[in-house]
């Protein structure tokens, strides 16, 4: 959208400013309080200690870290304080051999926590971090079958905690056999004696005699990877998130076959499950209109029509995400309630997409097709 401003405006923004560069941002001040990192808690064993490479090697003939390699491979450090959930998720993506369809840098397709952008802006996630319905959104709408359990804590059966314990141990070893699956906990620090609350981390193997689970902590600044009993991080799952006063969980991550993301700006992104939907066609649609050729010199009233479209899509932009967001959550069928507020998201995309003006000779052919393709998606 800035470069087809661009097109209608030209460079008056650079000529008015007679072609100064912006002033040099002020250095970064340190912080008061600094810290290098925390030592583990007794109840955690540091992978790279003797007991946590006798505890791997052993893990590793029991054929419990199948999924451990292709991780390792992708292990970074999360980029802000609060990126530990799309850290997280890039681990996963990258691992998967999701292709994101959008260049990081240079000719490179490859993802970066930035990129994670389709369910939640990122600097309301670095001020706030995300919670596990986020994530699950995120994952889904970049190429990923995913699957979201939450720890049964406000269950009044007291069978409820020991069934979920026995899932989550038998879904920990079968994504700890085979690299197509990926477990993320969304867990409470605080339940592990760590310092902090709320955390993401992909699961990297299993030892199932000494019921030890491998975290690969992407706040490598704070904790090293690290083995943590099975039963503790189940009990980690279970205290609430201040954000939603929930109990936290799991999510299981799988490469979703045939899903393709097309992102249209920061904000307009979403994903489509089947090559021939729609919503593909829309987003391809939208492309080669932003591949028309159009004069630089427009009229002032084509400018002011460009305006009045670029608003109408960032109005809809927001109910698409949410629409799109929804579907990719683990229902497989939604609710009543989820499917009224998801024909509603519709609805606004499309009185959206209604307002949009006709923009020179490519306008009315463009929004008609444009319109149509909606409907139908």
């Amino acid at each position: 959208l800035p470069r087809l401003l661009n097109r209608f405006a030209g460079n008056s923004a650079t000529a008015a400013s007679g072609g100064a560069s912006p002033a040099s941002p002020a250095p970064l001040q340190p912080a008061a309080v600094q810290f290098y990192r925390r030592a583990l808690p007794a109840n955690c064993v540091a992978f790279g200690s003797p007991e946590g490479k006798q505890v791997f090697r052993e893990a590793l003939e029991a054929g419990f870290m199948e999924g451990y390699f292709s991780l390792a491979s992708q292990y970074r450090t999360q980029d802000d304080p609060s990126f530990c959930g799309l850290a997280t998720l890039v681990m996963c993506l990258n691992s998967l051999e999701v292709d994101p369809g959008k260049v990081w840098k240079g000719p490179w397709r490859w993802f970066h926590e930035e990129m994670l952008d389709c369910c939640v802006q990122v600097d309301r996630v670095r001020k706030h971090g995300l919670t596990l319905a986020e994530f699950a959104c995120l994952a889904g709408c970049n190429s990923l079958q995913v699957r979201r359990l939450v720890h049964p804590a406000f269950d009044a059966d007291p069978q409820a905690d020991a069934a979920g314990l026995a899932e989550f141990e038998a879904t920990v070893r079968d994504c700890s056999r085979t690299d197509g699956c990926i477990l993320v906990a969304s867990y409470s620090r605080r339940a592990l004696g760590q310092t902090g609350d709320g955390h993401f981390a992909p699961i990297g193997g299993f030892h199932p005699d000494r019921q030890l689970v491998l975290i690969f902590d992407t706040a490598r600044f704070k904790y090293p990877s690290h083995w943590v009993p099975l039963r503790q991080l189940w009990d980690a799952l279970k205290l609430p998130d201040s954000a939603t006063g929930r109990p936290r969980g799991y999510c299981v991550l799988a490469k979703a076959p045939g899903l393709t993301a097309f992102r249209v700006s920061q904000r307009f992104a979403t994903g489509v499950r089947q090559p021939d939907s729609p919503l593909l066609r829309l987003a391809r649609d939208f492309e080669d209109w932003l591949a028309a050729e159009v004069e630089v010199g427009a009229p002032a009233n084509q400018i002011r029509e460009m305006s009045d479209a670029i608003a109408a899509l960032s109005q809809a932009a927001g109910q698409l995400g949410r629409l799109c967001g929804r579907h990719r959550l683990a229902e497989a069928v939604l609710s009543r309630q989820r499917q009224a507020a998801a024909d509603a998201d519709a609805e606004a995309v499309l009185a959206a997409l209604r307002s949009l003006p006709a923009l020179g000779p490519v306008g009315d052919a463009f929004l008609a097709g444009l319109r149509q393709s909606a409907a139908a998606a």
